[in-house]
Order: C-alpha cells, then sequence, then structure tokens
C-alpha cells in the first residue's frame, strides 16, 4: 500500500509542479490540495491496517499461551526480539506527514500566485 501511495504523491505533485512551472498557478493547486488529501487518507489506512496487525498478533500471542508454547517460540515475540521492537511506522508517519505539508506548500505558493496574477489584471 505504502508503494501504491508514493507512486500516486509522486505523480499528483510532479504534475502540480511542472504545471505550476507553466504558469497554470490554480490548477497546480489542485494538484497540492490533492497531495495533502492524498497524505492524509493513505495515513489513516495504514493506522488502520496497522491496528488490524495488532489484534492479529495479539490473537497469537494469546494463543500461543494458552497453548503452553514458551515464549522463545512464539512468532510475535521473536518478530518483536530481532528487530529491537523497532518498527517502520514511524517512519511512514514522517514520509505522510511531509507528503501532506509539501502538498499544502504547493496548495499555498499557487494559491498565492494565482491571487497575484488576478491582482495584476485588476490594475
Amino acid at each position: 500500500m505504502f508503494k501504491f501511495y508514493l507512486s500516486i504523491y509522486a505523480g499528483a505533485m510532479g504534475l502540480g509542479v511542472a504545471i505550476f512551472d507553466k504558469g497554470f498557478s490554480r490548477s497546480a493547486l489542485f494538484f497540492g490540495v490533492l497531495s495533502f488529501v492524498l497524505s492524509a487518507v493513505f495515513w489513516r489506512l495504514d493506522v488502520r491496517s496497522r491496528r488490524l496487525i495488532e489484534i492479529g498478533e495479539r490473537m497469537v500471542s494469546a494463543h500461543c499461551s494458552a497453548s503452553g508454547m514458551p515464549d522463545d517460540l512464539n512468532p510475535v515475540l521473536l518478530a518483536a526480539k530481532h528487530t529491537g521492537g523497532l518498527r517502520l511506522k514511524a517512519g511512514f508517519n514522517a514520509v505522510f506527514f511531509m507528503g501532506g505539508l509539501m502538498g499544502l506548500f504547493l496548495a499555498g505558493i499557487s494559491y498565492a500566485a494565482a491571487m497575484q496574477l488576478a491582482l495584476f489584471a485588476l490594475k
């Protein structure tokens, strides 16, 4: 899912920046807002997926404990031990946050450029 997000986000931001560079600031505003919304939606999906995984891990651990399996054979505990308890959650959250921030930045500069053009047209 994360690779899908990166592909869609890169396309939206790339189009937005290319369109902004050609002088179409109002159209670039759309792609900036789209990039922000994509980041928020995919972040929410990531949180939901993590919760579902945690539920499954708890069920596996509970079953292993109930069956009398030693902790050193519990696959969930083994995975946490080998990774040092480190999850990619922080990295993914940082990417989603920066993606949203960059989308807002593109939307902001596009809006400012569109307003500047509108004021220039009034003169």
